[in-house]
């Protein structure tokens, strides 16, 4: 393709060429021949794990057209751009020969497999502005250069010299091993097919189709062509009229017929692919529309070509390519620039996830695949339509842990049995299924690979899918029970990311209960995984404790602390259990009541006020007549602890003494001190206020 500044300028003319390539398809777990991808700006991927992995080790840088193989384990063999090869280790095959398919082709190359032949590989190219080349072959043996694979003498052979619009495709033979080979001319409605047998390919043995619209324009053999994965269907994008046409293809004889015309008002119409089942049609465009359109096959010709729904956009981008993948998805390629040239790689894929629902449940994401170190631009690899056929395949409905996931056949026609492998070994025998619409719960999060094998009368069919598992909310509001009214009661179902609903509408994560009922919430999470739980509550009437406030009693005084009886049982401080406690002493007391698995208790704090004191004579006689002969302290009330300390003047202590009842005669070391005053000290604590006390004066001796 040339370009001008602004716009995709493609001058070309010519006519269209069909070929047919030999491959079987019926095995569906045995097409890994397209599960390594390369294309674009050194982007690849390997689907082998069953999602794609981006690679980094591609050799080839590709604004357009280009083309891979694998073996059917999905071990790459190489990959080409129309013009150089290189080998699975990224080194170019041959000693500088060129194939002759055009760098700037939509479709530079395909290759497929000789049916048969394990070692053999035939790679089908055209050229780009309708060049001179036509559409020529190369053959590539693998069992040369050690493995690696090297070109045979046969390079560049013509199949056809016409020329030759920049599409091709490929898609199985009806009898599931030959493989046939479409092309379009330029400046013509001619399809030619060619097929490739056991026996190589025969040039002169090619289906002509003058069919549809006469291919031409100034700048109009952009575009893709594709059949269906089933070889019933062949799309063309045309850019005649800015439309699109659909044929009905004849995988037994290479007859193309049945021309219905989408005018689709697209500038540029580019990127055309089939859902798996060959029952949606996908069109892009990558003019300023930058949309993605979805046509329902299954529809009456007119209900059809009205049936278009824009199921995706994109904002920062221009869509190019699409192309059914082994995941079940069609990936979109993107680049992204303003104007055609200079393209400006993408580092994400576009996808339409799920390619065989209607309208926008589809599910189109712009940015669906990230690329690692690769990019795409404008083309996608171009693969033998027939390695994406989908026998058979299923749907699912619930997606989340713990539900019952039903699993729904897309195809039940002369389907005799079916074995299914949920992915679930944790399951046990419930693991596996042999009924036409079984359902299995999950009980964990996670992707699991579910196994289909379905036998039908004619054939097998094997598929392996994976589905991903999102978690479900997890509630527990706990078992049946009685709650206490003087205990608050929150129910809690708070989950990370998620809507509440409870039983009376309110939406908060958790929820205030104060009477009896049953309380049901349910949990919605980002993933609209649902969760519900429900618990009924009792309302038990907590004791009433209530010991009053605290008290100041006198000393000698006592108290009866007392509760409500007729409760179940009765705990005081002390350890007694009658509904009632009598207090003659100061201290902290409390009471704990139960009933019916109810608790409640009170405080008290009881002080005795003895207003207690120790008094003191300030003077005594020790002159023998018996009357006031001794120093001796009198207190009120008991004492714990007394403590007296009499001092001279000079602070000798004369007299001391640990005991209330002990008196100072007056003497001192055997003699009777002198007249005076002596100093006193006194601590002590009183029994019944247990405060700690100390008093002092003095005492005068004399006779």
């Amino acid at each position: 393709m040339k370009y001008s500044f602004s716009s995709i300028d493609i001058k070309r003319a010519g006519y269209c060429l069909v070929i047919l390539l030999c491959g079987a398809f019926i095995e569906t777990s045995a097409q890994k021949e397209g599960n390594i991808w390369y294309f674009g700006e050194r982007a690849g991927l390997d689907f082998n794990s069953g999602h794609p992995v981006p690679l980094n080790n591609s050799a080839m840088y590709q604004r357009e057209g280009c083309a891979v193989i694998s073996d059917t384990m999905g071990n790459l063999m190489f990959y080409t751009n129309g013009q150089n090869v290189w080998n699975k280790h990224g080194a170019a095959m041959g000693t500088g020969q060129l194939l002759t398919g055009g760098q700037s082709a939509t479709q530079s190359a395909i290759i497929a497999k000789k049916p048969g032949n394990n070692s053999l590989y035939y790679i089908f190219t055209v050229p780009d502005l309708v060049g001179t080349n036509g559409l020529r072959t190369t053959i590539v043996d693998m069992s040369l250069n050690g493995g690696n694979g090297n070109f045979t003498s046969t390079i560049n052979a013509t199949l056809n010299a016409s020329p030759t619009e920049e599409k091709v495709t490929a898609v199985a033979h009806q009898n599931g091993k030959d493989i046939w080979i479409i092309t379009h001319l330029w400046d013509s409605d001619a399809f030619y097919a060619f097929l490739l047998t056991e026996n190589g390919i025969d040039k002169d043995q090619v289906v002509i189709s003058h069919i549809g619209l006469t291919h031409q324009g100034t700048g109009l053999t952009a575009g893709y062509m594709k059949a269906s994965p089933d070889g019933s269907k062949l799309a063309i994008i045309t850019r005649t009229n800015n439309s699109f046409q659909l044929f009905d293809f004849n995988n037994q004889t290479g007859d193309i017929s049945n021309p219905i015309t989408f005018l689709t008002q697209y500038p540029k119409a580019y990127g055309i692919e089939f859902s798996p089942s060959g029952k949606m049609l996908y069109v892009s465009d990558y003019s300023t529309l930058k949309k993605v359109t979805q046509f329902d096959l299954t529809l009456p010709e007119v209900e059809m070509i009205n049936s278009g729904i824009v199921v995706g956009t994109v904002s920062n981008a221009f869509i190019g390519a699409m192309q059914i993948a082994p995941d079940g998805k069609i990936y979109v390629s993107k680049f992204d620039s303003t104007i055609a040239v200079p393209f400006i790689a993408d580092k994400y894929l576009g996808a339409i996830t799920f390619p065989e629902k209607r309208g926008i449940e589809c599910q189109f994401v712009e940015d669906d695949l990230f690329l690692g170190n690769g990019a795409c631009i404008l083309g996608l690899p171009t693969f033998v339509q027939s390695y994406f056929f989908q026998l058979q395949n299923f749907s699912s409905d619930s997606h989340c842990s713990g539900d019952t996931t039903h699993f729904i056949l897309s195809n039940v026609l002369d389907l005799n049995k079916v074995l299914w492998d949920f992915g679930d070994p944790a399951s046990g025998s419930l693991n596996h299924d042999t009924s036409f619409y079984p359902y299995h719960v999950y009980h964990a999060a996670g992707e699991y690979r579910i196994k289909l094998i379905s036998y039908f009368a004619a054939n097998n069919d094997t598929l392996i899918k994976a589905i991903v598992i999102n978690p479900s909310p997890v509630i527990n509001l706990g078992d049946d029970r009685n709650f206490c009214s003087n205990l608050p009661l929150i129910l809690n179902a708070t989950n990370q990311n998620s809507t509440y609903r409870w039983q009376d509408g309110s939406i908060d994560s958790t929820y205030h209960v104060s009477t009896s009922g049953t309380y049901h919430v349910t949990v919605t999470n980002e993933y609209q995984c649902a969760s519900s739980d429900s618990v009924d509550l009792i309302l038990v009437e907590s004791p009433l404790v209530d010991l009053g406030n605290d008290t100041v009693l006198n000393v000698g005084e006592t108290i009866t602390l007392q509760v409500q009886s007729g409760y179940q049982s009765y705990t005081w401080s002390d350890g007694s259990q009658l509904n009632y406690l009598a207090i003659d002493k100061p201290g902290t007391y409390w009471v704990e009541v139960e009933n019916n698995g109810c608790y409640e208790s009170d405080t008290i704090q009881i002080i005795f006020e003895s207003h207690c004191r120790v008094s003191c004579p300030n003077a005594f006689t020790p002159n023998g007549d018996g009357r006031n002969d001794t120093f001796q302290p009198v207190a009120n009330e008991p004492l714990l602890v007394f403590h007296l300390v009499i001092s001279s003047r000079w602070g000798t202590i004369v007299f001391k003494s640990n005991n209330l009842n002990d008196a100072w005669d007056g003497y001192y070391q055997g003699k009777l001190v002198e007249l005076g005053a002596y100093a006193w000290f006194i601590e002590y604590q009183c029994q019944y206020s247990n405060e700690n006390m100390v008093t002092k004066g003095t005492v005068m001796v004399i006779r």
